[in-house]
């Protein structure tokens, strides 16, 4: 049974019990910072999808170029250019300009944003000190650090070594029972591009880190071929958000061992 009035008697008892636990709201800079992030991860979404669209016509079309198939993962400006003086068809032709234009309007737009990025740091000193912490740690650059301090907001606010871990979503879930504890894959909570980000940073981590390089290889060595290396990196993962929550809250910058 479900109803108005047990709902409120039950979230009365809940409050003079002192078990409500309130919603951490992030200040105004950060609130600010997310949007500049949020309209970056909008822009490169668009000019992935101009870059697939381009590549599906070109294979559709069977209009194939050796220096265009070497070419086409690294997408600069000398293989756009190969693709606006390709030979096809006017109608063909047309398409391909009307999905470059696309792809150059998204390029230009996330060039912007990264600017403001770059101007918004310079207006609020507390958030670029945090960013000049966070991109001590290794493989943690410009656009990740901000995107870090947008999502968990003020670092002064953490108040546990697992809650950034949890809030991205890189612990796993757990279904337990008495003596039996199950534990699955990662809750996948929180925002997906910033665990994207950071499962990346977590790449470039464990070749610039030997420390967590070891780790990455024994998690790795523990599982089946197949997917030891997925499972490897996401805990490396997991323990990079234990130094990104060691520098913000100690104010400091990362040291490698």
């Amino acid at each position: 049974m479900k109803n108005n009035r047990l709902d409120s008697e039950r979230i009365v008892r809940y409050l003079k019990s002192g078990e409500l636990k309130p919603v951490r709201v992030p200040s105004e800079p950060y609130r600010e910072l997310r949007h500049l992030i949020s309209m970056r991860q909008n822009y490169v979404r668009q000019g992935a999808v101009s870059k697939q669209r381009i590549k599906a016509l070109l294979l559709f079309e069977h209009i194939i170029d050796d220096d265009i198939d070497e070419a086409r993962q690294c997408w600069s400006n000398a293989h756009i250019e190969r693709i606006k003086h390709m030979s096809c068809s006017e109608a063909i032709r047309y398409k391909l300009d009307l999905l470059l234009a696309d792809l150059s309007y998204a390029r230009t737009q996330l060039l912007k944003v990264l600017k403001e990025m770059k101007v918004f740091c310079n207006k609020h000193p507390d958030i670029d000190r945090h960013r000049y912490y966070l991109e001590s740690i290794p493989g943690i650059g410009f656009v990740t650090a901000l995107s870090i301090l947008a999502r968990i907001g003020d670092p002064a606010q953490l108040t546990n070594v697992r809650e950034i871990a949890a809030f991205i979503g890189v612990v796993p879930r757990e279904k337990s029972t008495g003596d039996s504890v199950q534990r699955g894959s990662i809750t996948h909570l929180g925002n997906t591009a910033l665990r994207a980000l950071l499962i990346e940073a977590s790449w470039t981590a464990i070749r610039r880190d030997t420390e967590l390089a070891q780790f990455y290889h024994r998690i790795k060595n523990r599982h089946h071929p197949r997917i030891a290396a997925k499972k490897a990196i996401v805990a490396v993962a997991r323990k990079l958000t234990q130094r990104i929550y060691k520098v913000l809250k100690e104010q400091r910058t990362y040291e490698i061992r």
